[in-house]
């Protein structure tokens, strides 16, 4: 017979989520030691400090108690958790009692919200991490409005949460099962107790990390943004656009060819002075070209996470895009920091959900769609995302001459076409109409001559302005 190891009988390795032992009750025991060090990083990231005060919602074992607790000074960690015997266990197995006798971190054993309203303790920094995952909205929302009366004004919460299309209709503790919400959804949950929701660009085994942020919470500095790729071998890169690099001459794009007619790609707009977001830079094209003509351009990309808004075919059927399309995201990120190397640039590239663009971003004159639209489940988010931060804001699609006259967009995947990377066609008043929804002014469309592996295709080019 088969005897067990010491590591696997004491860190639960084998067992189940749920199981009772200490480590396997709040999770996989394999990932136990790499999600309290993602989520301490994640939490330092954002700016926590020794001083500040600390609520871990659903503390279990200390998984990240046990990082916590020596960082922050004296009395500065709370935990509130059900079951006291799986504190019990953090602490002999994890902490040690000596540590608590040093730091004097506080207990709650409670499964209400309301513990900590009635506590009368602030916080700066709160965690829930694969909490929100096991909760029905209704418990969400009490934690959410606890925390908010609770947090400093310049305090978070960050949470973990598992996106789904459709929100969960379960209630109260659900666990060990999962459950899924739409981040809309979660977002009009903050938004009714004055908590600003982001989804952040940071790694999770399986799940989606969010920042619930009070009003004066400030992550207005250079960690949002990616850090440049050093790529040296062309042959890693996937180029979409056409380039002209420095010592390189023209590298051929895979797809589009904009050289010669950018001007009216843009909508003839005068970029010097000006600050620009960009949905989807691709190779970078538009990026530095924009940045030629005087702007200083921050662009948002997909993660390596989310690597597509892809349409929903079964999974039999994407299984054989899945593997190929990953790399071919890799190598066009990697095409974009080998031009932004060799043409020296200052861009910004921000890696995260165009859906749920932070506040952090700050504010723009121009915002560019630049032919991304149509690749994007819902198009008018995207729009209202970039129409929230920007003055003026460039469309660019393609024309469907058959579908003007009316504001309408029709669905582009069928059953037969396997069309997995593009969802719609649209009219050119789809756009103008929502655009005069929101307050905005919007030119006379402009259509063009582009290419597109060889071929011309018509694109139009709409240009709005709020007055």
């Amino acid at each position: 017979m088969e005897m067990a190891s010491p590591d696997r009988e004491d860190l639960g390795l084998g067992l189940k989520p749920g199981d009772r032992q200490y480590r396997a009750y709040v999770g996989p025991p394999e990932d136990y030691d790499l999600i309290a060090a993602m989520t301490f990083n994640l939490l330092t990231t954002l700016g926590l400090r020794q001083h500040h005060s600390l609520l871990d919602i659903g503390c279990g074992s200390l998984r990240i108690g046990r990082l916590l607790i020596p960082y922050l000074n004296q009395g500065k960690y709370v935990g509130v958790e059900p079951n006291e015997w799986l504190v019990d266990e953090g602490i002999r197995r994890e902490l040690g009692e000596t540590l608590v006798q040093i730091k004097h971190p506080t207990f709650f054993f409670s499964d209400s919200p309301d513990t900590i309203s009635e506590a009368k303790i602030a916080f700066d920094f709160a965690v829930a991490q694969s909490i929100f995952s096991h909760c029905g909205l209704d418990l969400i929302k009490g934690w959410l409005a606890a925390i908010s009366r609770s947090l400093a004004q310049n305090g978070a919460l960050v949470a973990t949460f598992l996106i789904g299309e459709e929100d969960s209709a379960q209630t109260g503790w659900i666990y060990p099962d999962c459950v899924n919400y739409r981040p809309a959804t979660l977002e009009r949950a903050a938004a009714d107790v004055n908590l600003r929701f982001e989804i952040l660009e940071w790694k999770h085994p399986r799940q989606t990390w969010a920042l619930f942020a009070a009003p004066k919470f400030n992550s207005t500095d250079e960690k949002i943004f990616a850090t440049p790729r050093k790529v040296d071998d062309v042959a890693d890169c996937y180029f979409y656009h056409t380039m002209e690099l420095p010592g390189r001459g023209v590298i051929e794009g895979r797809d589009w060819d904009l050289r010669g007619r950018l001007d009216e790609y843009l909508g003839n707009v005068d970029f010097a002075g000006q600050r620009v977001l960009e949905i989807g830079p691709a190779s970078g094209f538009l990026t530095f070209e924009m940045e030629k003509r005087g702007a200083d351009v921050i662009s948002v990309e997909v993660t390596d996470e989310h690597g597509w808004d892809f349409v929903p075919y079964p999974d039999a059927r994407l299984g054989e895009v899945f593997g190929p399309r990953r790399i071919v995201m890799e190598q066009l990120k990697n095409s974009y920091w080998f031009s932004h190397t060799a043409l020296q640039s200052k861009a910004k590239v921000y890696y995260g959900d165009a859906y749920n663009l932070p506040e952090a971003l700050g504010e723009f004159d121009i915002a560019v769609m630049g032919a991304v639209l149509l690749h994007c489940r819902d198009p008018l988010r995207i729009v209202e995302q970039c129409a929230k931060r920007a003055k003026s804001l460039i469309i660019v699609d393609k024309f469907h001459p058959d579908l003007e006259g009316a504001p309408v967009c029709r669905l582009a995947p069928t059953a037969e076409n396997f069309s997995w990377h593009t969802w719609w066609h649209f009219s050119t008043h789809f756009f103008t109409q929502f655009l005069v929804v929101m307050a905005f002014t919007t030119s006379a469309p402009m259509t063009h001559q582009q290419y597109h592996r060889g071929r011309a295709h018509t694109l139009f080019t709409l240009v709005a302005r709020r007055e």
